[in-house]
């Protein structure tokens, strides 16, 4: 069964669910005597490529174009007669690498990082925002709807200011526009300051405010995530239990910690075989009808958007196009260009790290290991500087390895010094920021911004920079755009990798960057 949706019974009896294959697991508890009825509902379906893939079409969507059909999805599910209301937090997971969360009200989603042993090493909540009355911005868009805040509630009723539903509510500003939030496992790894070689795996939690209310007064998401850090830490290798059992012991812990709500936890395992999936959760107020609705719902709707070709997806009524102001307006740091270039910044800083740490292990009898030193520490102050933007660190990046190393007699360029390196790890950079240039294999957008780049700082095709290895290049080029470009992520690192391995020319195998 790769659909789960939770079921509710007469007598609100706590409920939980699992499939092993896919390492999914989930409960949901009343939470008697505090509450005497359920109104938490959760879904999650596990997706296949062509369902994110629009119809008469060979390419799939890209995370950006995913979180514009979530955030119509929500919108959709907002039928006009749903008198009560429902918070969510759904999270699609592309199958590459890529998040996408869709925020209404105070439902929250987490990463989790563990180590090998499977301890957890670091939390990072998706939801950059969450929507209450007394936020400033919110508050702001509250009144200006005709709308008020009393005792943190819109009109004295309501203490959450986004939802499906509450169609009372909606002439005064309750809407159900959603903040979306984009990131990958790369980049969700590189925040919390985790070297890719001490992963051992990840999950996705997902839960209602039940159980965040554990963390009492910090409901802040820097204190979100300590709170959850702290209770998995409490636990010994919790990455090694099944996730209905895990989800079980944190629910309990929240309940132990004061929570009077129901308490939804649900987790999904996320490794490299991990397919695409959306899971969502939903806390319903003043009644169960809008959460179990939408629960009901959301693999459908959101499934019918992505088969949507852009064209027809664009021309409806409800789509970031057509609502472009109420998009922009909590969506504004969406940018394609601006994000695909923080990622390969990122992979270029990793490309750069590996082989200065790695540069004395094998080049005992190079002489110029010093001068790679130079050139590479120029590149990592560069990479690393936070007044630059990313588009400008990597024109640095090209440009500055096109430059000479020494000047007069003798000239040599900062790439060719490199080239005079023979160690595997001089290889691997050279091949990955090669390829890294030549395509972009983010996932993010379908473009050649790099490329792009690359050519008006040094006026040459990225592939001209390194065309004594172009055939080889373009080969595994080719080999990476087939596969997912985020299958070495929980691979071992390229420096355990024997020379002959790193040599090996056989088309079959995917390249070792």
């Amino acid at each position: 069964m790769t659909d789960i949706i939770s079921e509710h019974y007469d007598d609100n009896r706590d409920t939980s669910g699992e499939n092993v294959e896919y390492g999914f697991g989930y409960i949901e508890l009343c939470n008697k005597p505090h509450r005497t009825f359920q109104e938490d509902a959760l879904a999650w379906h596990v997706l296949t490529e062509s369902e994110l893939t629009p119809a008469d079409e060979t390419t799939r969507l890209t995370p950006r174009e995913l979180g514009h059909r979530l955030w119509t999805s929500h919108q959709l599910l907002d039928k006009p007669d749903l008198k009560f209301g429902s918070t969510a937090s759904t999270t699609v997971y592309d199958g590459q690498g890529n998040l996408i969360t869709a925020t209404l009200a105070d439902a929250v989603s987490f990463a989790v990082v563990y180590g090998k042993q499977g301890e957890a090493l670091g939390v990072i909540r998706l939801n950059s925002v969450t929507h209450k009355p007394n936020d400033d911005l919110e508050k702001q868009r509250i009144e200006a709807k005709n709308g008020c805040v009393v005792d943190g509630r819109v009109n004295g009723v309501l203490a959450v200011s986004r939802a499906i539903g509450d169609k009372d509510l909606k002439e005064f500003g309750v809407c159900s526009e959603s903040h979306i939030d984009i990131t990958n496992v790369e980049k969700i790894a590189k925040d919390l300051h985790i070297k890719e070689n001490d992963i051992g795996s990840m999950q996705i939690i997902s839960t209602c405010d039940g159980f965040t209310d554990g963390a009492v007064e910090d409901q802040t998401k820097e204190g979100h995530e300590n709170y959850l850090l702290k209770l998995l830490k409490r636990m010994e290798s919790p990455a090694n239990k099944p996730p209905q059992e895990l989800s079980k012991a944190l629910a309990l812990d929240a309940q132990s910690l004061g929570s009077t709500d129901n308490i939804s936890v649900a987790i999904q395992k996320l490794t490299k075989d991990t397919p695409p999936f959306i899971l969502g959760i939903y806390d319903g107020h003043g009644g169960k009808a809008t959460s179990r609705y939408a629960a009901d719902n959301i693999g459908r709707v959101f499934k019918e958007q992505c088969a949507l070709s852009p064209a027809a997806y664009k021309e409806q009524d409800l789509s970031v196009d057509t609502k472009s102001a109420s998009y922009q307006r909590d969506n504004p740091e969406i940018n394609p260009e601006e994000q695909e270039c923080q990622v390969i910044v990122a992979k270029l800083l990793k490309l750069t790290d590996d082989y200065q740490n790695n540069l004395s292990l094998d080049t005992s009898e190079f002489t110029q290991e010093s001068s790679i030193r130079e050139i590479l520490t120029q590149l990592t102050t560069t990479l690393t500087d936070e007044t630059k933007k990313p588009q400008e660190k990597i024109k640095f990046f090209y440009t500055f390895l096109e430059r000479n190393a020494k000047e007069g007699e003798g000239a040599i360029k900062n790439i060719d010094l490199i080239k005079r390196d023979h160690s595997i790890f001089a290889t691997n950079f050279l091949k990955g920021i090669a390829i890294i240039a030549a395509t972009v294999a983010t996932g993010i957008i379908p473009g050649l911004v790099v490329a792009a780049i690359v050519y008006k700082a040094t006026g040459r095709q990225p592939f001209d920079l390194f065309k004594t290895n172009s055939e080889r290049f373009e080969k595994e080029i080719g080999l990476i755009k087939a596969k997912n470009p985020y299958a070495t992520f929980f691979q071992p690192d390229p420096t355990t990798t024997t020379a002959a391995e790193t040599q090996e020319d056989d088309p079959e195998e995917s390249p070792k960057n």
